[in-house]
Parts: C-alpha cells; sequence; structure tokens
C-alpha cells in the first residue's frame, strides 16, 4: 500500500526491470478490474526491459475510496504515484478506462511523462443514450 499524500492510500506493484536505473512503466487498469489482474500476463515479459508498475484505480480493488469518481481525479493520483516513488520520465501505459487515464496523466501533468502507450481507447465518450445507460449500469454495479 501506498500513501499519496492529501488523496488516499492504494494498492501499488513494483517489479524491478533489469538494472536499477531501468525506465518505468505504470499499467493502467480498465474498469471493473485491478491493476495486477489487468497486467499481469505483461508484467513478467516487460520486466525484462522495463521496471513495472501497477495501481488499483480509485474504487476499484484496493484503490482509494472516496465519495465521488472521476477519471481526472485517477490521473491526478497517478501523477501523485510518480511523484511519490520519484519515477523519472515514465511511460504510462493504460487499457480502456486506463488509457483515457493516461492520457489524462499526460494532459493534468506533461512534465511527469515520457510516453504514453494506449490500448482499447478513446480521448472522449460520445454521450449517446446507450453509453449514458452504460455508465449508469456501471455506476451501480460498483456502487456508487
Amino acid at each position: 500500500m501506498v500513501e499519496l499524500p492529501g488523496r488516499g492510500e492504494t494498492f501499488v506493484t513494483d517489479t524491478p526491470g533489469p538494472t536499477p536505473d531501468s525506465p518505468a512503466i505504470l499499467l493502467l487498469h480498465a474498469v471493473g478490474t485491478t491493476g495486477l489482474l489487468s497486467w499481469y500476463p505483461a508484467i513478467k515479459p516487460l520486466s525484462q526491459r522495463f521496471r513495472v508498475l501497477t495501481m488499483d484505480q480509485r474504487w476499484h480493488g484496493r484503490g482509494i475510496q472516496s465519495p465521488e469518481f472521476s477519471l481526472s481525479d485517477c490521473a491526478d493520483d497517478a501523477a501523485a504515484l510518480i511523484e511519490v516513488l520519484g519515477l523519472r520520465d515514465p511511460i504510462v501505459g493504460g487499457y480502456s478506462m486506463g488509457s483515457m487515464i493516461a492520457q489524462l496523466v499526460w494532459r493534468q501533468h506533461p512534465d511527469l511523462v515520457e510516453g504514453l502507450v494506449l490500448g482499447a481507447t478513446t480521448d472522449h465518450f460520445r454521450n449517446t443514450p446507450w453509453e449514458r445507460g452504460f455508465h449508469a449500469s456501471m455506476e451501480l454495479a460498483m456502487g456508487g
């Protein structure tokens, strides 16, 4: 567990790379899962080149519990983790929801991010009736 000052505590995995100065990659998970559950198949191969970190996002697994959920807050949490751990120029990777958060980390904290790797992503929701229903049902399913 890592304390993010003024934000809360979240579960982080930190797998060393081949050398102490290996570049870091922070992997952000999809909705309804956790960092380790989403990324465990990729950690070992990536650790051959990178220091590999995962974190549980707000409202997921052992992530920060807060009254409200926002992707922007999740991005600030990831940035706080980068700062707390003293990561230098990490790559931030994300899948689905995690990729939207990765983009926000870069937009909100461009000085902290060296690069992005994005999978199954968009940069916004279209706000169609179907999408509003989907997101409302996900919020209910997650206890919001």
